[in-house]
């Protein structure tokens, strides 16, 4: 079987990557790997292709079906394994010329099958990071883009200093470890992306809120 290597270096870039790097300045917290598949996999390569296949197949654990000519995007059995969360922004037109071949498996059943055929991944351990980060630390590519800015970690109840963060983009709302502080558990419940102020609560006292400032 023939391979034909797609260079798409610069597509990611501009529509991925980009988007990360804005959208962490903005004080947001990105989801890369979704506008990975929606804007690359099944965007940009199927442009590049058009015209030389019909269907784009991944290793997706995710099934599609069709009725009445709308193409429904369903979860596999594995709910732990289960990735249509990541998939969860394609278009119609997309979902139509995707293919899960082993979306309707569970990994272990995958896993095993590798073994029998002797795959050379058989062994692989599971991916866990972001799609375009390979073994670069996720903290490590926001410090390349964004570098550092310390400010203060505040109590958002009583508006006590109680630490130092290097720069509000390498925080998200909700985030408990990281934070470096005795006597929790505590949580990130808001940003100030104008004067990079990290708002934090203990656990259960107080509610998140949107992002201030951005």
């Amino acid at each position: 079987m023939p391979l034909e290597v797609v260079s798409l270096q610069t597509e990611y870039y501009e529509r991925v990557v980009e988007y990360v790097v804005r959208d962490l300045r903005a004080g947001n917290t990105p989801s890369p790997d979704i506008f990975c598949n929606q804007r690359i996999k099944f965007g940009a390569f199927l442009d590049a292709v058009a015209g030389e296949c019909d269907r784009v197949a991944t290793g997706h654990y995710a099934m599609t079906e069709e009725h009445g000519g709308a193409f429904h995007l369903l979860r596999g059995p594995d709910r732990v394994k289960d990735q249509t969360y990541f998939l969860s922004h394609l278009r119609q037109d997309q979902v139509a010329r995707a293919l899960f071949p082993i979306g309707h498996m569970p990994k272990e059943q995958v896993r095993r099958l590798a073994r029998e055929w002797e795959l050379p991944n058989r062994d692989r351990k599971d991916s866990q990071g972001i799609c375009f980060l390979g073994k670069v630390r996720y903290p490590e590519f926001i410090r390349h883009y964004l570098g550092e800015r310390r400010g203060p970690i505040v109590e958002r109840d009583t508006g006590r200093i109680l630490g130092e963060h290097r720069g509000y983009w390498f925080h998200t709302i909700g985030q408990r470890q990281g934070l470096g502080l005795s006597g929790g558990p505590w949580y990130v419940v808001g940003k100030d992306t104008v004067e990079n102020v990290v708002y934090i609560t203990l656990g259960g006292t107080s509610r998140p809120t949107h992002d201030a400032g951005s």
